[in-house]
């Protein structure tokens, strides 16, 4: 079944064709606060890729995980 929600079938607008997000620019795109968007990243199932000392977020993962943790209802 095909998803209709504007988040995930403008999902190239809003996170403008990129494959992944840095925390401070996924709380802009999600509307969190940065401490929230560190503490999303330190939780177990959340798809963030560290790297060093840095954290990338894959953006397909994180509407994956968003439309979980809403019970998925962006389905």
């Amino acid at each position: 079944m095909e998803k209709n929600n504007s988040l995930v079938s403008g999902e190239k607008d809003v996170f403008n064709g990129r494959l992944c997000l840095k925390p401070k620019e996924a709380t802009v795109a999600v509307g969190v606060s940065l401490p929230t968007m560190y503490q999303w990243c330190a939780t177990e199932g959340f798809p963030a890729i560290r790297y060093g000392r840095g954290i990338v977020i894959p953006v397909s993962g994180l509407v994956r995980w968003l439309d979980q943790q809403a019970g998925g209802v962006l389905e």
